[in-house]
């Protein structure tokens, strides 16, 4: 004798669950790997607190000569720069 074989009608009307929602922290670029770039220059300890400080010149360490990396990249002025940052003369990190 063969078996019978068949479908519950709940299992076939049951909706499928709703996925739950993913909680992004911070701006995302973890997850898509995209940098915004800042609206406008940051301060060296603005910068130290935000997501651009990094090792740019990959010496093991996170400090004035990466910001000023960072800085020359973002092509922010002279002007910006003493404006922001009062205590460290532009002349040291720039020709």
């Amino acid at each position: 004798m063969a078996k019978r074989f068949g479908f519950h009608p709940s299992i076939i009307l049951t909706a499928a669950p709703t996925p739950t929602p993913t909680t992004v922290i911070g701006s995302g670029s973890a997850q898509s790997g995209v940098v915004l770039p800042p609206v406008g220059p940051l301060s060296y300890s603005a910068w130290l607190a935000s997501e651009y400080a990094e090792d740019l010149i990959e010496n093991g360490t996170i400090d004035q000569n990466d910001y000023a990396a960072w800085w020359e990249g973002e092509d922010f002025t002279q002007a910006q720069w003493e404006e922001l940052n009062p205590d460290m003369p532009y002349e040291d990190y720039f020709d």
